[in-house]
């Protein structure tokens, strides 16, 4: 009787790996750990390609919190590089620019993602960032 050879540890620890690393760095987010979530989603983009532009979003978003101001639009705008087709990062850039009080990039951001053809935005949720467009333009 052959016996089969169990897969590679390195592929049973990427399949298992994101999603301990999302959960742990939305509760790092949670609490406002933002310098402990830069570090894991830096370390996170780097092991797990696959998610890169998820996780320099997130990153991005990190930094934003902490006023990083160039490194979150740098994360954030290399996520809409990677993955041009997900217009949910278009949203993470319009709201870093707003943590960072640029209100007019904001605008910018959320009108691009209204303009999408993305099926992943339905008529409310385009409803919504019209919504936050205007509470944005009477600041």
């Amino acid at each position: 009787m052959r016996i089969q050879k169990l897969p590679r540890f390195r592929f049973v620890t990427r399949v298992f790996a994101w999603p301990t690393v999302l959960v742990a760095g939305a509760i790092l987010n949670l609490f406002r750990l933002d310098r402990s979530a830069v570090r894991l989603f830096g370390w996170a983009a780097n092991a797990l390609p696959e998610l890169r532009p998820l996780l320099l979003a997130e990153r991005g978003m990190s930094n934003a919190r902490l006023k990083r101001g160039k490194d979150a639009v740098r994360d954030v705008d290399e996520a809409i590089r990677l993955a041009p087709d997900n217009p949910q990062f278009l949203l993470y850039m319009a709201w870093v620019h707003e943590e960072l009080s640029s209100a007019s990039e904001a605008i910018a951001f959320y009108e691009r993602a209204v303009e999408t053809r993305s099926s992943e935005f339905n008529e409310s949720m385009r409803q919504s960032i019209r919504s936050r467009i205007e509470a944005l333009r009477h600041k």
